[in-house]
């Protein structure tokens, strides 16, 4: 506890580099923050990622500001909540006049490429903003194929082809292995044993997921163990593909110099309170995300904080890091390395959902007739504050949790502390009149 006290101390009084470090950026897409340095078993799910959090520190009360991709690697990428980027269900496109994390890094002199597997983070959307190079390895995939050997390919390709190159470099992946459909590799679930009662499965389809959405399938609970199980073999599966990044860097001596950032854009629900996927809620299975920073000269090794954090504090960690001037204009976010030295338990934490009613009209209609998707066109707020868990929809209902002895969110107080849900209501308010 002393040694690491005392690393601790010693890193809040790390100046950012003088020299610009390299920047890794590797996004889990859908995964749950549970699922990282968890066992299936006794199989551990992630040992590279493990490797790294003991390297590094990792932020275990860290959350998305949206469920699903667009909204949440837009956020990523300009450090903004979805309120002020509008990349969302409405307009799904990042606009060009925002200014990207790669755009400010390329300014000051690194060389950039992303690798994504998802195929809504594409050129056409506006991602490619800032990114000298950006592998789409979706592209050229089979049904179902998992492109994460792909992106580890095309990551390690790139990192070779640039060894000449003097500048430091910004390299953003994208894994898509944990997204639905569940089509884990063989070799991974034969490594988790079945779920005892229930029938054994090798995949879970996203016409499964929708009918059980839409309660036109029931799933006992054997059963969404075994769903978990296939879930925990995807991630399995990718973790081996980020280590062959993970080894390369090491091997070629670049991982000292590099603020390496392993997290995910949205976490995943399954079966909690009624859904799959992680579309129409802001319940935390889909916000609680993920976050490890390694950067040993300002981020302690083997530290966990509790301290609250979100994808809105990436971009400026990764500029006061680095050493480079922060925005001109004003950001919601703040650096990790400064939350370290000042966490803040009562820190306010936005989530937002635009009202998905092209998804509902254009997708859902024509592929889920029977389910009645009224009660989901809505836009959702929620606010994480001093241990408490708020929920609006602008249909007009509020929910509120004591996280502290409510996890699951099962009991809403809203009636019962209308004062403490007044205050909700209004600091929800105030962050929408914000960056």
């Amino acid at each position: 506890v002393l040694a690491l006290a005392a690393a601790l101390t010693a890193a809040l009084r790390a100046r950012p580099a003088k020299t610009p470090p390299n920047v890794v950026l590797i996004v889990l897409d859908t995964v749950r923050d549970d699922c990282v340095g968890a066992h299936w078993q006794g199989v551990p799910l992630t040992p590279s990622v493990d490797a790294i959090a003991a390297e590094g520190t990792r932020f275990t009360n860290a959350f998305s500001a949206a469920p699903w991709t667009v909204p949440s690697h837009a956020t990523l990428f300009t450090g903004l909540h979805p309120h002020r980027h509008y990349a969302d269900h409405e307009h799904f496109k990042l606009a060009d006049s925002f200014t990207t994390l790669a755009e400010r890094l390329q300014a000051h002199g690194y060389a950039t490429a992303g690798v994504t597997c998802n195929p809504w983070l594409t050129h056409t959307l506006g991602f490619k903003q800032g990114f000298e190079q950006y592998f789409e390895v979706y592209a050229d995939s089979q049904p179902n194929e998992n492109d994460s050997p792909k992106a580890s390919t095309q990551a390690i390709e790139w990192l070779r082809q640039r060894a000449a190159d003097q500048r430091p470099f910004f390299l953003f992946i994208n894994y898509l292995d944990a997204h639905l459909p569940y089509t884990p590799a063989p070799e991974a679930l034969n490594r988790l044993p079945p779920v005892p009662d229930a029938k054994p499965r090798t995949a879970f389809s996203i016409a499964e997921a929708e009918r059980f959405l839409g309660r036109l399938d029931q799933l006992s609970p054997a059963d969404l163990q075994e769903v978990r199980r296939v879930y925990a073999a995807e991630i399995l599966a990718q973790d081996a593909q980020v280590a062959r990044v993970l080894d390369y860097l090491r091997g070629t001596g670049q991982l000292e110099n590099t603020v390496l950032i392993i997290t995910a854009d949205h976490g995943e629900q399954l079966g909690e309170h009624g859904f799959t996927g992680h579309e129409f809620s802001l319940y935390e299975p889909v916000l609680d995300v993920p976050l490890i920073v390694r950067f040993p000269p300002v981020f302690p090794a083997g530290l966990q904080t509790p301290a609250p954090a979100g994808l809105i504090d990436i971009l400026p960690t990764i500029l006061d890091v680095a050493g480079l001037p922060p925005p001109s204009e004003t950001l919601p976010g703040r650096s990790l390395r400064k939350l370290l030295a000042a966490p803040a338990a009562d820190r306010p934490l936005l989530a937002e959902y635009a009202r998905p009613a092209t998804l509902i009209n254009k997708y859902w209609r024509s592929n889920q007739p029977r389910v009645d998707m009224s009660a989901y066109n809505t836009s959702l707020k929620s606010l994480r504050l001093g241990g408490f868990k708020y929920i609006a929809a602008d249909i007009g209902w509020e929910r509120l949790f004591d996280l502290s002895t409510d996890a699951g969110e099962e009991r809403d107080l809203s009636a019962e502390m209308p004062d403490r849900l007044a205050q909700m209501r209004a600091k929800v308010a105030e962050l929408e009149l914000g960056p």
